[in-house]
């Protein structure tokens, strides 16, 4: 649970006292308040496991996304495609774009990573 500097509000921050070996303090950052801890508790949360889906490419996801005839699909060879980009990593990283194929006979989805 996080505790806060009684005199000036702000969160303290956990550390160990260069006094005795053990000592753990909690250190305010803004005025020099300091707090011997006493007592300590663990608290194991699990985290409910997320299966991995690719949610973002459904049957409508397509719908007025623009097209190109510079694709390859991987399954037909076919050259024209729907496609949508998304930023799905760090916003310094390039964007993902997602393709759908146009042949109605393969209508395969794939994403490439720039």
């Amino acid at each position: 649970m996080a505790q806060f500097c009684s005199v000036c509000g702000n969160l303290l921050l956990l550390t160990y006292s260069a006094g005795e070996v053990g000592d753990i303090i909690l250190v305010c950052q803004t005025c020099p308040y300091q707090k011997k801890v006493r007592k300590t508790q663990i608290f194991n949360v699990p985290l409910p496991k997320i299966e991995e889906k690719m949610m973002l490419i459904g049957e409508d996801s397509f719908e007025g996304a623009q097209t190109t005839n510079n694709a390859s699909c991987p399954k037909c060879g076919g050259s024209k495609a729907w496609f949508f980009q998304l930023q799905i990593r760090s916003a310094d990283e390039s964007p993902t774009t997602f393709f759908k194929c146009a042949n109605k006979a393969c209508s395969i989805k794939w994403k490439e990573d720039d």
